[in-house]
């Protein structure tokens, strides 16, 4: 198995881009692109011919890369941030319908208030209001965080 970042080494020591190198080639630069980032199905013998015929030595190309180890560390911590990350954001999506619950509750028992003292106080209309709007917001955020989970 080749080495994605050595190729990205070779590339960059001849002082060209990928479209530059896939252009001499005769090839895609998205295929000069997946071979760099490790994703090619097969290694195309023109990318090491080319390289090797400009200076670059082939036990570069097929070395194992000093970052490579650094990567994979990187990458998994990564992933570790990220899966806590999700569970955190899970977290405070169910702390916000709780939440929403309550306020649900909240609208509810006002209502009975509102209902039972409406001809003796008319300003508790305003309040539910208030109250009505202020919650209004806080489901425009659920909606907003369970859709970047999903």
């Amino acid at each position: 198995m080749y080495q994605a970042d050595n190729y990205v080494l070779a590339r960059q020591k001849l002082g060209l881009n990928q479209s530059e190198v896939a252009e001499k080639l005769g090839l895609k630069q998205s295929i000069i692109s997946r071979i760099e980032n490790g994703k090619a199905q097969k290694l195309y013998k023109e990318l090491i011919d080319f390289y090797v015929e400009n200076g670059i030595d082939e036990n570069l190309l097929t070395q194992k890369s000093e970052n490579t180890e650094v990567s994979k560390e990187k990458e998994e911590e990564f992933e570790k941030i990220k899966k806590e990350n999700s569970f955190l954001m899970r977290e405070l999506l169910e702390v916000r319908r709780e939440l929403s619950k309550a306020k649900d509750k909240v609208i509810e028992l006002q209502d009975d208030i509102i209902s039972k003292f409406s001809n003796s106080t008319p300003e508790l209309g305003k309040d539910k209001t208030c109250i009505e709007s202020e919650f209004m917001d806080e489901e425009e955020n659920n909606t907003t965080i369970y859709r970047s989970i999903a």
